[in-house]
């Protein structure tokens, strides 16, 4: 039961005094709302995995290039260090997110060695602005820059840039960080 008797009038101006204050409160709800959506939205791209293996031309081909004479790329992100030339060793690289996530004019920078050449090879495939939804790249090594099937990689490399060169995700080999 309500005791009235104790009850008194209290003003509206100070009812208002003795009020907790909740604004600030909600400021730090809003902030840390904002805090980590943002944290979401903008994570570290990260390359979750890699595998290469020895890609032919035919590998490429859908039903539809042979009604239109273009490549149909699909869902397939696809860079090639020679457009034109679809035979080579690809790298099949997985992001933690999708490759929409990458900033505009985004690159790959693919350093390899081969069973060929002592020396070092160094190639930088720019990544096309419209990319599908996916969370894979197909990265070419193609045309005369790659000397036929049984040339063998030894040790690579992998950089995600962005525009100006900095570095977004790497991964390397296992006989990369020995050389």
């Amino acid at each position: 039961m309500i005791n009235f008797d104790n009850a008194r009038y209290v003003p509206k101006s100070q009812a208002m005094i003795n009020r907790p204050n909740f604004s600030r409160l909600r400021i730090f709800a809003v902030l840390l709302a904002v805090q980590i959506s943002t944290s979401v939205i903008f994570a570290e791209v990260e390359i979750k995995s890699v595998y290469h293996q020895f890609m032919e031309a035919r590998s490429f081909q859908r039903l539809s290039e042979f009604f239109s004479g273009k490549e149909n790329q699909g869902r397939r992100l696809i860079a090639r260090t020679q457009p034109d030339a679809r035979d080579g060793r690809y790298f099949v690289i997985t992001l933690n997110q999708s490759v929409r996530s990458l900033p505009e004019n985004s690159q790959i920078k693919i350093e390899i060695f081969t069973n060929e050449s002592a020396l070092g090879k160094e190639f930088i495939l720019p990544l096309p602005s419209r990319a599908p939804k996916t969370r894979e790249i197909f990265a070419g090594v193609t045309g005369g820059d790659w000397p036929d099937k049984g040339t063998q990689i030894l040790a690579w490399r992998l950089t995600l840039q962005n525009a100006e060169g900095n570095t977004i995700a790497a991964k390397e080999s296992f006989l990369w960080g020995t050389r």
